[in-house]
């Protein structure tokens, strides 16, 4: 789908919010998961969940910085909708789901 098609689809929009939604929290959940098993700390921020990762070795920081940047774009969904740029939204999907990979291989790292 061309960036015109998809920026001109009101289903294709809400469903691509929606499921980058869903992905992002579910890193924030392992994150939050994998640093209580281990007592790594605590953190008040959902980014900081991936800033106490990245210091703790289990990832590389400049991942961190990138799934903390995801974590505060989810919260722009969540509280600020009304504010996100479905431009922004496509560019994620095309280029920032690497980064959910990424997330995914250390995660298995640590469990390997």
């Amino acid at each position: 789908m061309d960036s015109v098609e998809f920026l001109g689809s009101y289903k294709d929009i809400q469903a691509a919010k929606y499921s980058l939604l869903e992905i992002i929290e579910c890193c924030i959940d392992i994150a939050s998961h994998i640093i209580a098993v281990k007592g790594m700390g605590r953190t008040e921020e959902y980014r900081g969940l991936f800033y106490l990762l990245g210091e703790k070795g289990v990832i590389e920081k400049d991942l961190a910085e990138r799934l903390g940047d995801m974590a505060g774009f989810r919260n722009l969904l969540v509280h600020r909708y009304g504010d996100v740029d479905n431009e922004v939204v496509l560019g994620m999907i095309r280029s920032e789901l690497s980064d959910v990979v990424e997330f995914e291989r250390a995660v298995v790292r640590l469990l390997g």
